[in-house]
């Protein structure tokens, strides 16, 4: 979807965690949230991922019209929540902080679209879990989840698109 809405010409947000792991990979450091390690190492990979996003966040709120974020920071919590990593404060003022539009679109689990690939470590059952996690986050957080439907990545920009121009 985010590459569909790329493609269009609209501006799009990367997720950070895979550019966390993407820079842990370069120079050797260790992928702690989907291989083990401490929760202290754990929680160190989220808070990079929140640096990234607040950066992402602050750069984005520049570029008049919709910008489309592949994860927003309530997915940070979600992923704490997933990987039992204690939440400290200072990131619920983070996420708290740094709102998005209010309908957040979320994209149900689809083992016929699953795509194993070398930073998506967690399987098709750990994708399956974290969609409940991902959308209780966003509520948590106040956002309404909108459930984007099973068809190719250019109808669910339609779809987005269609949205948007209702609301």
């Amino acid at each position: 979807l985010i590459q569909a809405l790329a493609g269009r010409g609209l501006p799009v947000v990367p997720e950070s965690t895979r550019d966390v792991w993407r820079y842990q990979a370069r120079i050797g450091g260790p992928n702690v949230v989907f291989l083990g390690g401490t929760p202290e190492q754990k929680r160190t990979y989220f808070e990079m991922s929140l640096a990234l996003d607040m950066r992402m966040y602050d750069d984005a709120a520049g570029i008049s019209g919709p910008v489309f974020f592949d994860r927003a920071m309530p997915d940070l919590a979600a992923f704490m929540d997933f990987f039992d990593v204690p939440m400290p404060a200072h990131i619920d003022r983070a996420i708290r902080g740094h709102r998005y539009h209010p309908g957040v679109f979320l994209a149900p689990f689809w083992p016929g679209i699953y795509v194993h690939d070398p930073e998506r470590l967690g399987g098709p059952e750990g994708a399956a879990a974290q969609e409940a996690v991902c959308r209780e986050a966003y509520r948590r957080y106040g956002y309404e989840s909108i459930t984007l439907p099973r068809v190719s990545p250019e109808e669910r920009a339609d779809f987005v698109l269609g949205y948007i121009a209702r609301h």
